[in-house]
């Protein structure tokens, strides 16, 4: 009887940990897209982004936390899922993996931007 009470109490904390996986990646995505605003909306991105540098910084830094949670949500459900059936639980993880992957490339492309805007305005610390 203890075990599964203290087995319950490992279940609920990890649904828990998973909860705020899931609220964190949806938090950050949102705020991360909202700070790409100087490139994402404006047509003339180029010319512009380098006067928003510490906001576009804090919307990849943003995504870097969504990378993060996106993890810990494959982490979190693998042993619940591989219980169910271990192709989708491997499924599920590979599939967050690409995601991360992809969140990424495009810090990494919103990064470049911002560094060829800084060039193209002829900043000395780009």
């Amino acid at each position: 009887m203890e075990i599964q009470k203290s087995l319950a109490h490992v279940h609920r904390k990890n649904a828990k940990i998973t909860g705020v996986y899931f609220i964190a990646a949806t938090l950050f995505a949102i705020m991360g897209l909202k700070l790409y605003d100087p490139i994402l909306q404006n047509p003339n991105y180029i010319a512009e982004a380098a006067g928003h540098s510490t906001q576009i910084i804090l919307g990849a830094i943003s995504e870097l936390i969504l990378v993060c949670a996106n993890a810990g949500t494959a982490l979190m459900l693998f042993p619940y899922l591989k219980r169910y059936n271990e192709n989708l639980a491997r499924g599920y993880y590979t599939f967050r993996l690409i995601e991360a992957i992809t969140i990424l490339v495009g810090v990494f492309s919103i990064l470049s931007l911002l560094s060829l805007s800084k060039t193209f305005n002829g900043d000395a610390n780009a």
